[in-house]
């Protein structure tokens, strides 16, 4: 009557041999006779350290190879807390209109006023369709808060906000894109919303118009959404200190860096290694 399934099976044939009515119980349940094929399944997943799924229930499988034997554990109530402990991880978005002062920097009050109100009304949009809180900066800058279980819908949606922006400005006649630099995880906000706006950064220099998405780890990669539009990221003090930060930042995560000029060095390469090296 234990609350743990155990099966013992044949090594060459697999097949059933002696079951406890745990297992009855289990597979029963589901409207069936456990068979070779599902302990096939069984040792396959414990192999590969996975759950499994039997009717609406989650189990972990241990193996005795010795005696043949399969034990069977609900973690039902382990993988729901997993989950919910997961979705809870907190997450920071930056948002940066691309082209923002280039867009506005010859136009009159009213059409500045306009460009304004329709940036506001579209991130005010998608921040009712996703339920996120948006906190605005200033005209060009806006940063978001909400959990994983929300970016998750996002990134399903393949960050579609871009592309909705992009068309919706195309047909106003301005140029303007979505820069985004997301990071979540569990270490305090401050640091996150640090990994964000370097995320932010390197989504610039890549040329705009993406999302850079990343954890905060030492060990995540960035994941790139976006991008499809050709870059109109103009040359400025602000591009270059925005790259240096990223190409700072790329170097610290890395294990090796190597600098490498022309075959036969000149002074352009030479003082762009002094200046990477220092």
């Amino acid at each position: 009557n234990m609350p743990i399934g155990v099966i013992r099976f044949n090594s060459e044939t697999f097949e059933p041999e002696w079951f406890n009515p745990f297992i009855d119980m289990i597979f029963k349940g589901n409207d069936k006779v456990i068979n070779r094929d599902d302990i096939k399944k069984i040792l396959k997943n414990a192999s590969d350290d996975q759950y499994i799924t039997l009717g609406k229930q989650k189990y972990v499988a241990e193996l005795d190879s010795d005696k043949n034997l399969i034990y069977l554990i609900d973690a039902t109530k382990e993988v729901a807390f997993k989950s919910e402990f997961n979705d809870s991880r907190a997450v920071i978005g930056a948002i940066s209109v691309d082209n923002y002062d280039d867009a506005t920097d010859l136009i009159t009050d009213s059409g500045r006023t306009a460009i304004n109100s329709f940036i506001a009304s579209f991130l005010e949009e998608f921040a009712d369709k996703y339920g996120v809180y948006l906190r605005r900066i200033n005209s060009s800058r806006h940063y978001f808060f909400c959990d994983y279980r929300i970016l998750e819908k996002m990134i399903n949606d393949k960050f579609s906000v871009l592309k909705e922006f992009r068309e919706l400005s195309s047909q106003k006649e301005i140029p303007l894109t979505l820069s985004v630099g997301v990071a979540y995880g569990w270490n305090d906000f401050p640091v996150i919303g640090k990994v964000a706006l370097n995320n932010l950064e390197l989504a610039q220099v890549r040329g705009g118009d993406q999302v850079v998405l990343r954890e905060n780890t030492p060990q995540a990669r960035p994941v790139y959404f976006g991008g499809n539009s050709e870059s109109r990221t103009q040359k400025s003090r602000t591009r270059a200190r925005a790259i240096s930060t990223a190409l700072r930042t790329i170097i610290a995560e890395a294990e090796d860096v190597f600098i490498v000029g022309h075959r036969f060095t000149d002074m352009d390469a030479l003082g762009a290694a002094v200046a990477m090296k220092a």
